[in-house]
């Protein structure tokens, strides 16, 4: 129960970043964990669970590792946990995606994050929800896992699961009616897969009034294809993972942007007859795209988080069209980060320890002049560096290295101009890179800090190879 967890701040409890939070938070080495109420924060003891569930065992080597390569260890631990942890049998079908459970507590958490938030919860206060919580989840799957853990959380909540897959629904089915969570949750088949929210549950809409949240994990892919991926060097192969899904599951037109942003254009129609509109995203950069879309159509409140479990990250994005006043500007207690008095984002600083200044401008300046499409001018009297640069250059630096390493053609990553312009300087033993522009390109600043950070290091490195062979 949420009461019986520790008492946490709304304002560390929902998250909000951009492309450029994360930037930073690569830079100070911030790292994510899961979200505070996931009891999945520390990792099972397989070993135990196995103990109870022989068909979890065969996939536990010596040490205790499981192996979650394979999609039936994945199916096996999570039936197992189900029904640990929450009394759910579940039939999981091999031939569809299998859920893993601590991304969706994840999300649901969250999701719980907003729907307090919009009762303008005071800080430090219990979690309060609305009395009446129904909530839709926009494609439910063959596991009806979003709504069968929901009301498991919240007994007293009701779900509406859309679904376009016949198979998938008949086993949605399945798992609501051996739960005996009928009362709780109905499936709702979605004839017309191109239609998210209008025209599938209009009727629901009108019967319950206002709804309090919607929930979806979109299909990643445009085309079949892409699901392949591609290897970024000769020598590290791509990751071998069994994916039983199917192309209804993975693939859509226009990718999770073109389903996600058809999501958008209905809840315009919509409107305030659903609270929360949320969604889940498998990649960082489509969380700007819609972002800005969503602004540039006047939507008053948008919330953004990432999801963290294990080694996988998702992204998640949530609108409402009520102005609600504590909802801007929240951070997630995991991502939230000090930074010293005088810091500013318009400037970055690395000590150069044992380096000496001279070979560390002069290292500087060489790898800087080799990047292509940036201008580098060095002062005589006072050795300072001024850069200008049209095109992010620097981006990508490590996959050049391996391609130069394997004797691969270097590609140059091309972006749009950006119009950087900084000084690098050295003071009181450090390197400092100060925008000459303040405010037009911070993010940049940083990936070039980074980029030069590299180099210097590299240097070090070098130099104590040196010294130690002496």
């Amino acid at each position: 129960e949420i009461n019986e967890h520790t008492q946490v701040c709304l304002r560390t409890e929902v998250s909000y970043c951009s492309e450029a939070c994360a930037r930073i938070d690569r830079l100070c080495n911030i790292v994510y964990t899961m979200h505070p109420r996931n009891r999945y924060q520390n990792a099972p003891d397989f070993k135990d669970i196995a103990k109870d569930f022989p068909n979890v065992a065969k996939f536990i080597d010596e040490n205790g590792k499981y192996n979650f390569s394979l999609q039936v260890a994945i199916k096996a631990l999570s039936e197992a946990l189900l029904k640990r942890d929450f009394s759910l049998d579940v039939v999981l079908p091999t031939n569809r995606l299998i859920p893993t459970i601590p991304q969706k507590l994840n999300y649901l958490h969250w999701i719980e994050d907003l729907l307090a938030t919009s009762l303008l919860n005071k800080p430090g206060s219990p979690l309060v929800f609305p009395s009446s919580v129904i909530g839709v989840d926009i494609g439910t799957g063959a596991s009806c896992i979003h709504p069968l853990l929901g009301v498991r959380l919240h007994p007293d909540w009701i779900f509406l699961g859309t679904e376009i897959d016949s198979y998938s629904q008949r086993y949605a089915e399945d798992n609501v009616k051996k739960n005996s969570l009928e009362r709780c949750i109905s499936i709702i088949r979605n004839q017309t897969p191109s239609k998210v929210l209008c025209g599938v549950i209009d009727v629901e809409i009108k019967k319950l009034g206002q709804i309090s949240f919607s929930m979806c994990n979109p299909p990643f892919y445009e085309k079949l294809e892409d699901e392949l991926g591609t290897n970024r060097s000769g020598h590290r192969p791509a990751v071998q993972r069994e994916c039983p899904g199917t192309d209804v599951e993975m693939v859509t037109d226009g990718g999770e942007v073109g389903f996600v942003s058809r999501m958008i254009e209905d809840s315009l129609i919509i409107g305030k007859n659903i609270v929360w509109y949320t969604s889940m995203l498998g990649k960082q950069k489509n969380l700007l795209i819609l972002k800005n879309k969503l602004e540039s159509r006047g939507v008053p409140t948008v919330q953004t988080s990432i999801l963290t479990q294990g080694r996988t990250m998702r992204w998640a994005i949530a609108w409402s069209f009520y102005t609600l006043e504590n909802a801007p500007e929240m951070l997630d207690k995991s991502k939230k980060r000090k930074r010293k008095k005088g810091a500013s984002c318009e400037s970055r600083s690395f000590s150069l320890e044992d380096l000496p200044p001279k070979l560390a401008l002069t290292t500087l300046l060489h790898c800087l002049k080799e990047l292509p499409s940036i201008e580098v001018n060095q002062d005589d009297d006072t050795g300072c560096i001024t850069c200008q640069a049209l095109k992010r250059s620097w981006a990508g630096r490590r996959r050049r290295k391996r391609q130069r390493l394997t004797n691969e053609k270097t590609c140059t990553d091309v972006f749009d101009s950006i119009n950087l312009k900084c000084t690098i300087t050295l003071a009181d033993g450090s390197v400092v890179f100060q925008l000459i522009n303040p405010c037009k390109d911070v993010n940049s600043l940083h990936e070039l800090f980074l980029f030069c950070k590299a180099e210097l290091m590299d240097k070090r490195k070098h130099m104590g190879k040196v010294v130690n062979t002496a």
